[in-house]
């Protein structure tokens, strides 16, 4: 359920086994198509892809409903609620001493690491 919730927060249709609750999440025809077998799945793929991309009415009307009923997307929702905490604590550890390396890298995968000293701090902090 949670790739459907994903695939939800970006306006994506999605085609979702059948269990117990996934109508919670798709309606099945309206947001995503709902499947019990790879039989009803492959002929899910061939129903909305199969003229894919000279008609696409399936999948619009299905992508338009998702905005309709759930409003406020993934990437709307990042840069309202995770982007300025995320952007204000690279400012912070920019700005402290000793200066942190900083790139995305080393920030998605949780290493800031500090910066050599520069020779002339070398030679500052000896004398």
């Amino acid at each position: 359920p949670m790739k459907v919730v994903d695939m939800i927060g970006s306006g994506v249709p999605s085609l979702a086994v059948r269990y117990n609750c996934i109508e919670e999440l798709v309606s099945h025809g309206k947001t995503g198509l709902l499947f019990s077998d790879s039989k009803q799945l492959a002929q899910q793929i061939q129903q909305v892809v199969g003229s894919f991309p000279y008609d696409t009415e399936k999948l619009d009307s299905m992508r338009d409903r998702l905005q309709s009923e759930h409003g406020v997307r993934w990437e709307e929702e990042w840069q309202r609620s995770a982007a300025p905490v995320i952007l204000s604590n690279i400012a912070f550890c920019a700005t402290t001493s000793p200066t942190p390396t900083t790139s995305p890298a080393n920030i998605s995968q949780g290493r800031v690491a500090a910066k050599r000293p520069s020779t002339s701090e070398k030679k500052s902090k000896k004398a």
